[in-house]
């Protein structure tokens, strides 16, 4: 439901009951490509673009250079975006939403699509943005970049409201839901876990291949994780396992000690 309400704010849909109030000017980046024909070039797909959001002919000729500038496509600028590349159409697109001068500007997911450098560049720019009195509403599941760009955070989950409020509040919510869905979450055997005070982990260390605690890590490291323990009683053939998570809380790797032979 969150890229509908971002279509909802924006125009694109009518909701089927109650009503929107938008006090300001619009501009948006909700899908890579939406508004873009493509067999225009994208110079001309930046003017027609722009008309949409409700500039000029005159005041694009005045910011032309700089949104081509700034999406650092100059020698494609003649080319049809059919040819584009998905984070071409999201940098052309950000740089025509953000040099509009809207009052509130409208970002789904899609900066995910480019490069990270590019993604560094355009939260510089809504952070830039936000400072000049604009307002930002996005759409991620990037704790780190909520928590750095916004200040109120609107937590949808089926649907639903599940929690609105201050910014870390909010996260911190979100981040204890998702750890509790987990820890839930069925084993391979089709069993769920039992999670009792029976077991207590007293401190985890991160080990580089000489033993060395190390917290930094390159694609492709090789590491140990170190677990220390206390148990209230005796436990027979205890069970160890170690999953590592993304900073949107997506797991990425989950180890068992029982299936994967550890002891």
């Amino acid at each position: 439901g969150k890229t509908t309400l971002l279509k909802m704010l924006n125009g694109i849909f009518w909701p089927d009951k109650g009503k929107i109030m938008v006090n300001g000017k619009v501009g948006a980046l909700i899908e890579v490509g939406a508004g873009f024909h493509p067999l225009l070039t994208g110079r001309e797909n930046v003017y027609v673009n722009a008309a949409i959001l409700g500039m000029t002919k005159e005041e694009v000729d005045e910011k032309f250079d700089d949104i081509v500038k700034f999406a650092d496509i100059s020698d494609f600028i003649d080319t049809p975006v059919k040819f584009y590349s998905s984070g071409m159409f999201v940098r052309l697109g950000f740089s025509v939403a953000v040099h509009c001068e809207p009052d509130i500007l409208l970002v789904d997911e899609v900066l995910a699509v480019g490069d990270l450098a590019f993604a560094l560049k355009c939260h510089r720019k809504m952070s830039e943005f936000r400072q000049n009195g604009g307002t930002v509403l996005m759409v991620t599941h990037n704790m780190q970049a909520i928590r750095n760009m916004c200040k109120k955070v609107l937590w949808l989950g089926e649907g639903k409201i599940k929690e609105i409020g201050e910014v870390h509040h909010v996260c911190d919510l979100y981040e204890e839901d998702v750890i509790m869905n987990n820890k839930n979450s069925y084993s391979k055997t089709g069993k769920k876990f039992h999670y009792d005070s029976e077991a207590k982990i007293l401190m985890v260390e991160f080990l580089d291949n000489n033993d060395k605690i190390c917290t930094s890590y390159k694609v492709g490291d090789s590491f140990k994780i170190r677990i220390h323990f206390s148990c209230m009683r005796a436990v027979k053939n205890p069970i160890f396992t170690v999953s590592i998570f993304s900073l949107e809380g997506i797991a990425i790797a989950s180890n068992y000690s029982n299936f994967d032979g550890y002891r």
